[in-house]
């Protein structure tokens, strides 16, 4: 137990508060691509008994609040310790969360300003799963900046193993009402079956293989991308084979169908292994 408080209390509240690469705690033995078995049930435990402990959680419970997303930043937070003061794992984290978000509060406000879209429902299309941790990120950004929207996170995972971590992390996290996991690797079967026959996605997060950005990206674009949507794409600077998908989104670009930009910054939970985040906002439809 006084173990699992070495990196819960103070180093998350640091990290951030400050994003201080130079407080990574854990052995370097375990960084950056390093990967152990069952880190993953490892991992729920650690956020198990955050929660538990959790005074924010404890508030959440007794809250009467829709609006509360206490409980997911517990989750969020517990994670985030974990990576930075035991093992390494693959979470988008906090620092490059912090990017998304913004990129996704601007995306929900054009949507609630647009006149033939306000009003209905905003769809996530989150494409890799793992552990849960964007899904609750998008999910708690969207429900503690538009309380009132109707909004929906699909999220898509191949794994079964982790599948099942991951909706025990968003029950913890109090978003299940907002997001459902598909076990597919088609971006297509999940939007058909929980969104509805070529219904349009507002926002799309990727961060699963990477070379299925490309396929995927295109796919979504024969009807379920159009003007005004908002895709991103993580590891696009460290990761050589997302170089096709940078080349594509800049050939839109060039023809003014989209604007896209990379936000430059690290690896999750490293201090000096550079990546990136590509932002793509779609100004007309796919052709």
């Amino acid at each position: 137990d006084t173990e699992v408080g070495l990196w819960t209390d103070d180093l998350t509240q640091a990290l951030h508060s400050t994003n201080d690469a130079s407080l990574l705690k854990r052995d370097p033995a375990n960084g950056a691509w390093t990967f152990k078995t069952n880190s993953e049930l490892d991992l729920l435990q650690h956020v198990e008994h955050v929660v538990a402990m959790s005074d924010a959680n404890n508030a959440a419970l007794a809250s009467d609040s829709s609006t509360d997303t206490s409980a997911a930043k517990t989750v969020l937070g517990a994670i985030d310790a974990y990576c930075t003061g035991k093992q390494w794992m693959f979470h988008v984290g906090c620092e490059k969360g912090k990017e998304i978000g913004t990129f996704l509060r601007e995306c929900v406000g054009t949507f609630s300003s647009d006149a033939d879209r306000k009003g209905g429902r905003f769809t996530v299309l989150d494409v890799g799963t793992y552990c849960g941790y964007s899904a609750l990120l998008l999910a708690s950004t969207i429900k503690e900046f538009a309380p009132n929207l109707d909004f929906q996170v699909i999220s898509t995972e191949i794994n079964p193993k982790h599948i099942g971590v991951a909706k025990r992390m968003i029950r913890l996290g109090k978003m299940e009402e907002h997001i459902t996991i598909v076990q597919t690797g088609s971006v297509e079967t999940a939007l058909s079956e929980h969104a509805g026959p070529c219904s349009v996605v507002d926002f799309v997060f990727f961060d699963h293989a990477k070379d299925s950005y490309l396929r995927d990206l295109q796919t979504l674009e024969k009807c379920r991308i159009k003007t005004g949507s908002y895709v991103c794409a993580d590891n696009v600077i460290i990761s050589e084979t997302l170089s096709t998908y940078r080349e594509y989104v800049e050939g839109l670009a060039d023809q003014l169908i989209v604007k896209t930009g990379i936000v430059f910054g690290n690896l999750e939970y490293t201090a000096n292994l550079k990546d990136g985040l590509e932002f793509t906002v779609y100004l007309q439809d796919p052709k």
